[in-house]
This record gives structure tokens, C-alpha cells and sequence, in this order.
């Protein structure tokens, strides 16, 4: 009798044991199943930001490209009266907004995780054309040589 009983408990064990573990493997399928739509909405919202942040610099970029232009005129007509540095900031200022325009043109190709790297080499890139702005301004604000200022 006892070994029946015995057999009895162990089967009634084993049941709900399967039963408990059939529960664990519905709740993994489930959280695998949530892990995944939180990794698509993450994706999507990465594809979302990327262009959110190109949509933002497209916006951005004519008035900056008017800038550039304005004051490439300005360090230019500088430059020609032997203003000091006003050539050097022309061409630093040149050089930068090339640069900023090329990785403007890469971001939109770059998907992943690259795009990270690429948005903080976009955003550096556009940093280095403002502060060339600002540098260029000041430059040209300096007294010409023979200016008597």
C-alpha cells in the first residue's frame, strides 16, 4: 500500500511539474514573443529618429548654405586687400562645409548601429562649420592692415 501511495505522490509530482513547466515555457514564448516587438519598435523608432534628424538638416541647411556663401564673399574681398587670415579662415571654412556636406550625403545610406557613429560625425561636422562661421566672422572683423582702425 505504501508503495502505491508512494508511486501515487511521485506521479502527482511529476503532473505538476509538467504542468508548471508547460506554464514556464508559455511565459518564455511570451516574453521572447515581447522581447522581439520591443526590438522592431526600437528599430522603428531608429529608422524614425535617422529621419527625423535628416529631415532636420535638409530644413537646416539652405539657411546655413547662405551663410557660408555670404561670408565666403566677405573673407574673399578680405583676403584680396591682404586682410591677415582672412584667406586661411576661407579656406578652413571651405574645407569644413565640404566635409559637412559628403557626411550628409553618407548618412543617407547608413543603416544600424553605423548610423549612430554617422549622426555624431554629422552633428560634430555641422559644430566644426559654426564655429568656423563664428572664427571666420571674427577674423574679418579685425582691422585691415592699412585700415587705420
Amino acid at each position: 500500500m505504501r508503495s502505491e501511495h508512494g508511486w501515487a505522490g511521485v506521479l502527482a509530482l511529476a503532473l505538476v511539474a509538467c504542468g508548471d513547466a508547460t506554464e514556464i515555457k508559455n511565459q518564455a514564448g511570451d516574453v521572447a514573443r515581447e522581447a522581439g516587438e520591443l526590438g522592431r519598435a526600437v528599430a522603428d523608432w531608429a529608422v524614425a529618429s535617422k529621419d527625423q534628424f535628416l529631415a532636420d538638416w535638409e530644413e537646416r541647411k539652405p539657411e546655413l548654405q547662405a551663410s557660408v556663401d555670404a561670408l565666403k564673399v566677405e573673407l574673399a574681398a578680405a583676403a584680396a586687400k591682404g586682410q591677415a587670415g582672412a584667406q586661411q579662415a576661407l579656406d578652413d571654412l571651405e574645407r569644413r562645409w565640404a566635409e559637412l556636406r559628403q557626411r550628409s550625403g553618407e548618412a543617407k545610406d547608413v543603416a544600424g548601429e553605423a548610423w549612430d557613429d554617422v549622426r555624431e560625425d554629422l552633428a560634430r561636422a555641422y559644430d566644426d562649420v559654426k564655429a568656423s562661421l563664428a572664427e571666420a566672422r571674427a577674423r574679418l572683423d579685425e582691422p585691415a592692415p592699412d585700415d587705420g582702425r
